[in-house]
This record gives structure tokens, sequence and C-alpha cells, in this order.
């Protein structure tokens, strides 16, 4: 049966069914519908909320951003090796040429010199370089964590090679050996064809070095090495990048093609007052460095 509301009207009683009477307004139907937005509570809540999501998946952001990069400069210099590979080929089996005053075209697998303003934004110095046939691309030439500029530009080159390949200093390709003549210490002839890099073996050789904008000038990279009689020499010459990745690891790539990424374990190697030709006695980063470098 039907329920009824009474209602006074004109001083007569008229019945109103209910379901009309449920559209009438109410004193909290009228409150609800004049408020509106959030209250001063809400806003701070979501705020906080915000915040806290935010510390929650920057840090993870940052990470991957930083592997990436990692990524990117492992496969940069996996490319370069594979240009120096293909060079070889064609050449054979003589290295790509390594020197560390060439100017001209054909003189050196790269040219110019990143501590002057005039080369280290010229990516011309770079295009006359043996290997820039293999790969067109001035990009592997640079690491993306590497953020030193000149004049507001970032510098074209990050990476060297290893002075114990290819090393000359003319157009002829005379073998120079950098560590009897400059750094005074025989027993460490450099390889001029792939063939002969046996001390290492390929495998655990360094080839290209992304080096630290402490120190990198020209495409050669120099270190001090132990004495022929095995007394150690545990001085940098040449500073590897040591805080480019994660603060703490620098991307190599090896004679046989393949490119890693090592962690350093002595607190000096990542020291901001680390410089080049630091002597640090007892280092055994150093040490491996220096491994991979040459053996006598």
């Amino acid at each position: 049966m039907s329920r009824h509301f009474n209602k006074k009207e004109d001083g007569a009683t008229k019945a109103i069914p209910e379901s009309s009477a449920a559209l009438l307004p109410t004193e909290s139907g009228a409150s609800s519908r004049q408020r509106s937005g959030f209250t001063l509570i809400e806003l701070l809540v979501v705020i906080a909320i915000i915040a806290i999501l935010a510390a929650l998946l920057l840090p993870a952001l940052s990470q991957a951003k930083g592997k990436a990069q990692e990524i990117t400069c492992l496969n940069n210099l996996k490319q370069l090796t594979t240009c120096w590979y293909l060079y070889i080929d064609d050449n054979n089996d003589f290295l790509a040429l390594n020197n560390p005053i060439a100017t001209l075209p054909g003189m050196s697998w790269t040219t110019g010199n990143m501590t002057l303003p005039s080369d280290a934004t010229n990516s011309y110095l770079i295009q006359i370089g043996e290997l820039w046939n293999y790969n067109k691309s001035p990009a592997i030439y640079h690491c993306p964590c590497d953020r030193s500029m000149d004049g507001g530009v970032l510098k074209i080159r990050s990476y060297s090679l290893s002075g114990q390949l290819g090393s000359t200093k003319d157009t002829n390709g005379t073998p120079w050996d950098g560590q009897l003549l400059q750094l005074g210490n025989p027993g460490y002839p450099p390889s001029m064809k792939l063939a002969q890099i046996n001390k290492p073996s390929p495998t655990s050789a360094l080839a290209f070095v992304d080096e630290s904008e402490l120190s990198i000038d020209d495409g050669f990279f120099l270190i001090f090495l132990p004495k022929s009689d095995g007394t150690p020499n545990d001085r940098w010459g040449n500073f590897p990048a040591v805080r480019r990745h994660n603060n703490n690891g620098t991307c190599f790539s090896f004679a046989d093609g393949h490119s890693e990424m090592w962690t350093w374990h002595d607190p000096r190697t990542t020291d901001p007052g680390t410089k080049p030709n630091d002597m640090q006695p007892g280092n055994m980063d150093i040490r491996r460095v220096q491994m991979a470098y040459a053996m006598p």
C-alpha cells in the first residue's frame, strides 16, 4: 500500500506521495551542495603523499639513468674497438697508429688535444683519424657522463687508447717506446701488430680507456709501470675517469673486443684529491691497471 505524507496548504491538508517527499530539500543536502574543493588538511595530506612518492621514486629513476649511461659508455668503447679491429683486418694485422703528436690525416687513430680550446670542440680532429671511416658517428668518442666543457660546449672526446698499442711519433709507424723514452723504464716495447699482443693476452690487455678530464689531452693513454726487475711503482700517470659512473667506476675496452666497467677498492683511487701522476704506495687499483696495460 502506498504511503502519503500530509502537508497543510491554505488551511487544507494535502497528501504528498512518499516518492515526492524524497525530492524535497533537506538541511544536510543543502549543506553538501554548498561545500566544494578540498579542505586545507586534505590538501596537506595529498602534498605529503606526493612528497613521499617522490622520495621513493627519484633515487630509483636516478639509478636507472646512471645504468643507462654506463651501458651507453660500454657500447661506445665496444664500437671503437670494433672499428680498431676492422682497421687491423684491412691493414695486414697492423694496429691503428697511436701518435700523441699527430695533426694530419692518416697519422693516428684520432688527433687533437683536449686541453687546447681550439681542439677540444673541433670534431674535424676526430674525422681525420684512422678509425673514422669505419663508423662516422662522433658520439662514440664521448662518454655520456663526461660533462667537461670548453667555452660552454661539451668536449668532443672522452676516450684514449693504450700507449702500448700502435705507439709511434711519425707517419711511417716507427715504434715509439714511451715507457723507455719518456719514463726511463725499459722492458715494455709497444705492440705494432695484433699478433704481438701477448703480455698480457688480448682478453686482458687494455685497449680504449674512459679517461679523466683531469688528464685527457691527446689520444695516448700512458701510465707508470713496475720496474722490469719487479720493483713496484705504484703511481698513476694519465688518470682513468674513476668517479664517472656511480661515483666509483670506469669503463674500459680490451684487445679481444669486449668492454667492461671496473669498480675501485682503494679509497685513495676515488678520493677527489687524487690527481694524475700521484704516487700511492700499495694501491692495488693502480697495480690492476698496470697488469692490464703491460707486463715485462
